[in-house]
């Protein structure tokens, strides 16, 4: 598909799923932007916990897609929050907002595909 969705994810998930794949993943959009959201909130307010939680939840669902990129630098930003390296999370959470901005689109489409 893309370097943005990984395949062989994406289909296990839709293998697992079946019909109900398009659901769940719709609701994956729509519940993504809030621990993005989340993310940036703690990063201003320094609060590892608040970035840990939303980072963690993002990564593992992220990672059920096939959203390789967004998994990696939730990954990573949950790991540096852990290791109280929160002034290194800008550059991390400005990647990380691109890259799931490239795959909405490539998700949305894939969601009405299945439908």
């Amino acid at each position: 598909m893309s370097p943005t969705i990984d395949d062989a994810m994406l289909h296990e998930a839709r293998d697992i799923l079946g019909e109900k794949f398009s659901l769940v993943l719709g609701y994956y959009l729509e519940d993504s932007p809030q621990y993005i959201q989340g993310i940036e909130q703690g990063i201003e307010q320094g609060d590892a916990a608040m970035v840990i939680s939303n980072a963690h939840t993002l990564k593992s669902s992220s990672q059920q897609y096939g959203v390789m990129q967004v998994y990696e630098l939730a990954r990573m930003i949950e790991q540096r929050a852990r290791e109280d390296q929160m002034i290194a999370l800008d550059a991390l959470y400005l990647q990380l907002h691109e890259a799931y901005a490239r795959a909405v689109p490539e998700l949305q489409a894939l969601m009405h595909k299945a439908a």
